[in-house]
């Protein structure tokens, strides 16, 4: 069972690791084995560090730990001491660390490993800062004739000199990593090497070697994104993200816009691309992921030969499978994202791909892709005229810290009187909107590209020239460029009627207000089919979904921000499943995992709307310390693009019913007429902003159009 839970570990099945390890503690106690519970001990831990809960992985490293001592077990006693001083530094632990670094390098040094001892001592000066330690480790492993463990340790030293602005130290030092990491085929070492070189040449101003060496570590970056050990797993997150920004900085500073948008494209992207052709050995969450690839494409073929026939039980059943496949291709995609820290940003973009977006941008839209460099905001800016570039200095945790604080008030409204709001989006306005007066006086769609702190923010409500943007522009959100590209003839327009639109509302009972909003918009739209109570269960969802158009979901939306992959929106409770593959005892939530299931039943849907508190709004899971975030989530809505819906409409903050109610109305008043989504949002907003009651931004400006609103 150990070695079972360290297979699934390595799969991505981070679940059936958990049950693997814990099945194997238990049977080793019952078995009387301490050995064998150390080993299994030791391997849950391993699973709860994946899962982004050292703090349940530190006691069960500790216990095996006492095992070995026991045991007189020397090696197994550094490898856990390893182990625990790397959960100490994630924690921020720093001396505790130091100290159990220093424990295992003198278990080594004993048992006479002397590359194992050094790797320890790395890691102890590496934790304090000690460059004069990392120097003399370099001498000792020159000895031992090691030439991986002194690429580390170049590299290491490279980077220490370099941030200590010894520039011509780590030049030399990086180009010494990069030989021996190209002698070694090792492009994790060389690569690091050259993006460490690169970045001294960008801070000294020297921006042709800049570039050279910074799109080499990026070109190999790309070449061995999909076969990352733990080791470089832990390098991409130590460094792509400085690389990229680097090499932005560099094509603005050699005026090359293209080149800085594609780039920043590169950071910004949050789904799965087409993989490449695997370089070395494949990551079996890949090589998973490939089979789930093949297997998609089967069923779709054979939902494509069915569909010349009434629907029946081999319809039903293939719908079935694929409903399932769409589940687990979502939670690898999330395994990948988790297990490697640079998975979203490097995905290929080509310049040939910004200029065909450009061709398909229609007159009147401007997107704008935010880069927030540590000392300065670039709006990156793209019409069907050209690209263009425009630049405030603004340090990026400024930035950071002002969406937070209208984030807050938008949390807290009765806290914050309108004023203090519209200071604040006067602010971020200032930032965001000033410096594109001339572009946005000749559009009236603004399409936003957000990444990091950005997606948390409301640009609707940022103001400028003392109004709201909403006044003047339909705002949308796109997770990247690419996604407004057309391939082929263009879809028609939504045109809405009430026969084309499924409503959900108040499915658990506790949502009056959700209820009323549902017949409100049924009003506006007769002939729609409306779920209400009890009847809104998962089953009678998936049931009338065919030929709809359009779905809306007036209820909860629950986000877990322990574990955000739980968070769900909630159904009405069935007793028993029914053809969608319920199960017994379905207790009505509509899981973030389980929403890319229901593409098979959504293939003609075009609109989800997802009138539901928070269910908009971003969350990355509780960081273990000082690291990056385990699993991190786009929203609820975002499962819904991955089920194939291509214009959502979501919400960033908690939602007021009365509020809602009016907005949905005239949303769907607007449709029914033939406007687009982004368009009947933005008159929407304005109508009830318009209103003393509702004047003040929270009332109106949760919510967002995601996708291709055309």
């Amino acid at each position: 069972r150990t070695e079972l839970a360290q297979v699934q570990l390595r799969q991505g099945a981070l679940a059936e690791a958990r049950a693997s390890a814990e099945g194997a503690v238990d049977a080793a106690r019952r078995a009387r084995r301490p050995e064998l519970e150390a080993d299994a001990q030791a391997a849950l831990a391993q699973v709860h560090v994946a899962l982004g809960e050292p703090e349940a992985a530190g006691p069960l490293l500790e216990a095996a730990l006492a095992t070995a001592r026991g045991r007189r077990e020397a090696r197994r006693q550094a490898s856990l001491l390893m182990s625990l001083g790397g959960l100490d530094l994630t924690a921020g632990r720093t001396v505790e660390a130091a100290a159990r670094f220093r424990a295992a390098e003198e278990v080594y040094r004993t048992e006479g490993d002397r590359a194992a001892a050094l790797q320890c001592a790395q890691a102890r000066a590496l934790a304090t800062g000690d460059h004069r330690l990392l120097d003399g480790l370099l001498e000792e492993a020159r000895a031992t004739r090691d030439r991986r463990l002194q690429a580390q340790l170049l590299l290491n030293i490279a980077e220490q000199r370099r941030l200590r602005g010894d520039g011509d130290g780590a030049v030399r030092a990086a180009g010494e990593a990069i030989k021996l990491g190209e002698r070694l085929g090792l492009s994790e070492l060389s690569w690091r090497g050259r993006a460490t070189r690169g970045l001294v040449h960008w801070q000294a101003g020297r921006l042709e070697a800049a570039s050279t060496d910074l799109e080499a570590a990026v070109a190999e970056l790309e070449a061995t994104r999909h076969a990352l050990s733990a080791d470089s797993a832990r390098s991409f997150l130590l460094g792509h993200e400085a690389v990229y920004e680097a090499l932005v900085d560099v094509r603005l500073l050699q005026g090359d816009a293209t080149g800085a948008f594609v780039i920043a494209q590169q950071l910004q992207l949050a789904e799965l691309p087409a993989p490449p052709v695997a370089q070395g050995e494949e990551d079996p969450a890949l090589a998973a992921f490939r089979r789930l690839q093949a297997r998609e494409a089967w069923l779709q073929q054979a939902l494509a030969e069915e569909a010349s026939r009434e629907e029946g039980e081999r319809t039903e059943a293939l719908k079935a499978e694929l409903a399932e496949l769409r589940v687990r291709f979502a939670a690898t995609v999330d395994t990948l994202r988790a297990a490697h820290p640079d998975f979203d940003a490097l995905v290929r973009v080509e310049p040939e791909d910004l200029e065909a977006v450009q061709a398909d941008l229609d007159p009147g839209v401007l997107v704008v892709q935010p880069v927030a460099l540590p000392d300065r905001l670039v709006l990156l800016t793209a019409r069907r005229e050209g690209l263009g570039v425009h630049e405030v200095a603004l340090p990026r945790e400024r930035l950071d810290a002002a969406i937070e604080e209208l984030g807050l008030m938008m949390a807290f409204p009765r806290m914050f009187a309108q004023a203090d709001v519209e200071a604040a989006a006067d602010a971020l306005g200032a930032w965001l909107l000033a410096p594109l007066a001339d572009e946005l006086a000749g559009t009236d769609v603004v399409v936003l590209c957000p990444s990091g702190s950005v997606r948390a923010l409301p640009l609707a409500l940022l103001r400028h020239e003392g109004r709201p943007l909403v006044a003047s522009h339909a705002v949308v959100r796109v997770t990247h460029v690419g996604s407004l590209r057309r391939h082929g003839a263009a879809e028609a327009p939504l045109r809405l009627d009430g026969g084309g639109l499924l409503l959900v509302g108040n499915p658990d009972g506790t949502l009056p207000g959700a209820e009323e909003e549902v017949r409100v918009i049924g009003d506006r739209l007769p002939g729609s089919t409306a779920l209400i109570g009890s009847a809104a269960t998962r089953e009678a969802l998936v049931g009338h979904l065919r030929g709809k158009r359009a779905l809306h979901l007036a209820t909860h939306g629950v986000l877990d921000m322990r574990d955000p992959t739980r968070s769900h929106l909630v159904l009405a409770a069935a007793p028993e499943g029914g053809a969608d593959g319920g199960g017994a005892g379905d207790d009505g939530r509509l899981g973030y995992p389980e929403i890319p299931g229901l593409a098979p039943w959504l293939e003609d849907v075009r609109l989800v709307v997802l009138s539901a508190c928070e269910s908009a709004r971003p969350v990355d899971k509780p960081k273990g310390g000082e690291g990056e975030p385990v699993v991190s989530i786009q929203g609820l809505s975002a499962q819904f693009r991955r089920a194939g819906v291509e214009t959502l409409v979501a919400t960033l903050w908690k939602v007021d019913d009365r509020a809602t109610q009016r907005l949905m109305g005239r949303f769907y008043e607007e449709l029914a007429a033939g406007t687009d989504p982004a368009r009947a949002l933005q008159r929407a907003q304005q109508e009830l902003a318009a209103e003393p009651e509702f004047a003040h931004p929270f009332f109106w400006g949760a919510f967002v159009v995601a996708g291709d609103w055309r």
